[in-house]
């Protein structure tokens, strides 16, 4: 009987009758799965705050910069979505999660005046990078519902 010299290719190695690169696929899957999509969580707060030096945009978004009261400046990001929609709601709320997870900070009362929207929801974040503030908006007349994400620098 002949010994062998060499090892058996990878593919000819099994683990419990599957391919070892099969099985070792499937447990860095397992490792991973519960993690994509947290490896850069605060995508839309990072990005909103390069805006005016990159003029990236956070994802779907559209965005602006303005002059803020008593001389600030900020910039306001916002998406669409159908008219008083679950989604726009739900979208709201993972924006304000995800402001309140990536900057350390106390909710304060907004007090800036409103254009009368025909609804409209404001929740702010006084953090030391600036004033977050994620709004919505509904707008029957373009039947939208907008929400916004903005931060204003401290002056």
């Amino acid at each position: 009987m002949a010994t062998q010299m060499f090892p058996k290719p990878p593919s000819d190695h099994r683990v419990a009758g599957q391919p070892l690169p099969v099985r070792l696929g499937i447990l860095i899957l397992l490792a991973v799965y519960p993690t994509i999509g947290w490896a850069d969580s605060c995508d839309r707060v990072t990005v909103l705050e390069r805006f005016a030096t990159t003029g990236a945009e956070p994802n779907g978004s559209t965005c602006a910069t303005y002059a803020g009261l008593n001389g600030t400046n900020g910039v306001s990001c916002y998406w669409a979505f159908p008219f008083r929609s679950h989604e726009a709601a739900a979208f709201s709320n993972d924006v304000w999660t995800e402001v309140t997870r990536c900057r350390v900070g106390h909710a304060s009362p907004d007090t800036n005046p409103v254009n009368h929207p025909d609804s409209y929801d404001v929740r702010a974040l006084n953090a030391n990078q600036g004033i977050y503030r994620v709004t919505t908006k509904d707008k029957n007349q373009r039947q939208r519902t907008f929400v916004f994400l903005s931060v204003e620098q401290k002056g």
